[in-house]
């Protein structure tokens, strides 16, 4: 039996009978009754998501971990959740307008027509928001601060010395030993949202809300102390550390998943790690990883869907795979990634994609990631990149290198790339001993280095061999490095082999040589076995792409500033 139980002072509570438990009910949304889930569609629920079998409820207002799970009498925990043994074509509701500090580790497998599926609850009203899971781990805080005598004596500047009062506190035990910190770590705890601290190297000149690390080794290995300038009407911050390493994987094999409308957000995950780890033929729909210290999702198995994921301000990567087998990407949008400043010639910005066979990327847009937007990097077969637009990348929009065959790319924009802090490239394509590859529809402006580089690598593999392309427009680029729309980075012509390019625009500058020497301008015609192009008129055609490109540059950030660290 259950019935509401109102207090004196007003709150309401749901009364399970038998038992003596009282738990806090969920509050209402407004104009609905208090007992409001028992009476919730689920049939419209289970029809929107596709869902063949039974159906679960994770509550932590209502729930607890020995109910059976139903919208009656809900799971309080995701850990419960992922335990559960859940049959073909499942679905477990998850709550939104949540933060979940606990990881989704799912045990259960589904099959290929009836998958086990986890999908966000998007409650009307209040608790219409992505339900969040996070890696901050609440039982490692940050306490005994004081003022901070030493920098001037003013009252709003505080700090703390963190290698003594940075302490993992067990559930129910005392003060276990200190743990490992770095300052991308920690997050501040305020209004019920976890939020990265924003630093600043200057410690004698912080500004309200600002941190420093006062100490030798700003990355945190040996600082001594964090220093905090206080915000109007605080007393002292509240610091929790980023302390899980996963936030989403399989355990056990577990196959045949969709997780819809989550969002994953601060995982302690290394650097090429991703904070989700799926499974065999799991899909993700509508899901969103942020503020994870490595890449935000990482594939190393078969069959993997992503559809409209959002990849965003990571440490080092948006979406990474090695070793999978028809990975299928689509809709999906990485950008502001590599926030950890890692080598972009190395691993870091949007994606990267290693060993694939059979990878599809389409509709795939990418914006301001601090490396590569889409890179194709070693042994990759059969891959086909479908409509990709690279805005503001680091490095190259899109790279394909390193034995990366009979690859397809249809419908190319990228645009701005920038180099990096070395100087180096900035190019719209980069192709480096890459073979049989086919492009057809690309658009190539306004990068910093040349629009297209065809380049051995260190070891002077062939580069560019059998490469087929066609309505190919590359102009205005080379803006930082004397204007080069095409650069073939290889000491002699006998590298470039079975080069064929027809009935593209582009504005034939080419060199052949190292980048950036002084090697003189080839004729093209020397180059490939193909050659048909036209040049373009300067002044009409690049203001038509300016102005296209431009629009697309503002809709992309403003897009990617709405998807900052915690704005579900």
């Amino acid at each position: 039996m259950r019935f509401i139980l109102e207090l004196p002072d007003g709150s309401k509570h749901a009364v399970h009978i038998p038992g003596v438990t009282i738990t806090p009910v969920l509050p209402a949304p407004p104009d609905q009754p208090d007992d409001w889930w028992l009476t919730y569609d689920w049939d419209i629920q289970r029809q929107l998501n596709g869902v063949q079998g039974r159906h679960f409820l994770v509550d932590p207002y209502r729930g607890a971990d020995h109910n059976e799970g139903t919208t009656a009498s809900p799971w309080a925990t995701l850990e419960r959740a992922g335990q559960a043994q859940l049959q073909p074509g499942d679905a477990v509701f998850i709550l939104g307008g949540q933060t979940y500090y606990e990881p989704l580790l799912v045990h259960s497998s589904g099959e290929a027509q009836k998958p086990v599926q986890f999908i966000g609850l998007h409650v009307p009203g209040q608790y219409d928001h992505k339900p969040v899971v996070s890696g901050v781990d609440h039982s490692i805080h940050l306490d005994w601060w004081r003022r901070a005598d030493d920098l001037g004596g003013e009252t709003d500047i505080i700090e703390c010395e963190v290698d003594k009062r940075l302490y993992w506190h067990p559930s129910g035990g005392r003060k276990s030993q200190r743990v490992f910190w770095r300052p991308d770590m920690l997050v501040h705890h305020r209004g019920g949202q976890d939020t990265l601290l924003t630093f600043n190297k200057d410690v004698l000149n912080l500004s309200a809300g600002e941190f420093s690390v006062d100490g030798e080794d700003y990355s945190g290995a040996g600082s001594r102390k964090l220093v905090a300038r206080l915000e109007p009407g605080m007393i002292e911050p509240e610091i929790k550390m980023v302390g899980r390493q996963v936030l989403c994987k399989a355990v056990g094999g577990a196959a045949h998943v969709v997780v819809r409308g989550l969002g994953f957000q601060h995982c302690a995950n290394g650097k090429i790690n991703g904070s989700i780890d799926p499974g065999d033929f799991w899909t993700l729909h509508k899901t969103i990883t942020t503020g994870c210290l490595g890449s935000g999702v990482h594939v190393q198995t078969d069959g993997v869907q992503i559809i409209g994921h959002h990849s965003t301000m990571n440490g080092n990567m948006g979406i990474s795979a090695d070793g999978a087998i028809n990975l299928a990407l689509s809709e999906c949008f990485t950008g502001g990634n590599n926030t950890r400043g890692f080598d972009p010639d190395w691993h870091a910005g949007g994606g990267k994609y290693s060993n694939t066979r059979g990878l599809t990327i389409a509709k795939h847009r990418s914006a301001d990631d601090d490396g590569p937007g889409v890179w194709l990097d070693i042994n990759n077969d059969g891959s086909r990149l479908l409509a990709i637009q690279v805005l503001s990348a680091q490095r190259a929009g899109l790279q394909l290198e390193a034995n990366t065959r009979n690859c397809i790319v249809h419908n190319l924009e990228a645009a701005f790339t920038r180099v990096n802090e070395q100087g180096k490239v900035g190019a719209g394509l980069i192709v480096q001993a890459a073979a049989d590859i086919t492009m057809e529809r690309a658009t190539l402006v306004f990068n910093d280095g040349p629009g297209i580089i065809w380049k051995v690598d260190t070891d002077n593999r062939m580069m560019g061999h059998g490469f087929n392309g066609s309505g190919i427009v590359s102009h205005g680029n080379g803006t930082k490095y004397g204007g080069v729309d095409m650069l073939f980075e290889a000491q002699e012509e006998s590298n470039v082999q079975r080069m064929r390019l027809v009935r593209s625009f582009i504005d034939l500058r080419v060199k052949l040589g190292a980048f950036g020497d002084g090697e003189p301008r080839m004729d093209p015609h020397q180059l490939f076995d193909e050659l048909d192009v036209q040049m373009l008129e300067a002044d009409r055609d690049v203001v038509h792409f300016d102005q296209e490109t431009q629009r697309h540059v503002i809709d992309e950030r403003s897009q990617l500033a709405g998807l900052e660290v915690g704005a579900f």
